[in-house]
């Protein structure tokens, strides 16, 4: 870390009343413009966490955002299928998920990244703190597989109650071996039972067969995307993956 980004750390000087109305309304209008930049959700979704006090420290992280923004209009958000369908077939969601264990290093909370895809085009990306802590990397892992799956059966609902395809599984994708382990396998261990009872019910929905988790590498493409929602580290490469390119 530069001395620079120690110094700013360590400005703990709360914002006057116009610099804290300022910082409010414009991290409340950030939250609408990550429907449509994946790459800032992460940024985005560490800013209000100090929206009651803000500091000075907190003011230049929001510049620092707003600075990327400036640099970088012209990337855009492209729904671009590519895989075929016929009306009334099989229909995969692929959902990549991955977090990072005790990541931040006041509350050790850690923080799910998940990336939702649909005859291969990107339809969801988000960054998400995770409410409860997280004892193991494992454990992280797990939730993440939660929110994951939250979020790819909200969009199977949807493509069911349409009738636009016929059925439509769900293939979670992780990198963790643990957490694939504590999902697919039905019941609790020793040390597995403080586990939250709201999370265990993915295993009810593998042995249903409406999910099924797979264990792919942490190198490939879409898990270096994940990690970049994530923690908001970008390069065009991986952007694109998650459907994000430069407009003509």
């Amino acid at each position: 870390m530069s001395s620079h980004s120690s110094k700013l750390q360590q400005c703990d000087d709360p914002l006057d009343r116009a610099e804290h109305t300022q910082y409010r309304s414009t991290v409340g209008k950030l939250r609408w413009l990550i429907a449509i930049r994946y790459g800032i959700f992460y940024a985005a979704k560490e800013l209000p966490r100090n929206l009651t006090a803000p500091t000075q420290f907190d003011l230049a992280k929001l510049k620092h955002l707003l600075r990327y923004l400036r640099g970088t209009r012209s990337l855009v958000t492209v729904l671009r299928p590519q895989i075929q369908f016929a009306l009334g077939s099989s229909l995969d969601i692929n959902a990549f998920t991955d977090s990072d264990w005790a990541g931040c290093q006041k509350t050790r909370t850690s923080t799910s990244g998940t990336v939702i895809q649909i005859l291969g085009c990107t339809v969801v990306a988000l960054s998400r703190t995770q409410q409860t802590l997280a004892l193991s990397s494992g454990e992280a892992e797990l939730y993440a597989i939660g929110t994951s799956i939250l979020e790819s059966l909200h969009r199977r609902n949807f493509v069911l109650e349409t009738g636009f395809a016929k059925t439509c599984p769900i293939l979670v994708h992780t990198d963790s071996s643990a957490a694939k382990s504590m999902a697919t396998r039905f019941g609790t261990t020793r040390r597995t039972r403080h586990i939250d009872l709201r999370f265990l019910y993915l295993q009810h929905l593998v042995k249903s067969g409406t999910i099924r988790i797979v264990k792919i590498p942490g190198d490939q493409k879409y898990f270096r995307c994940t990690y970049e929602i994530r923690h908001c580290r970008h390069s065009s490469k991986t952007l694109r993956k998650a459907g994000t390119c430069i407009c003509p």
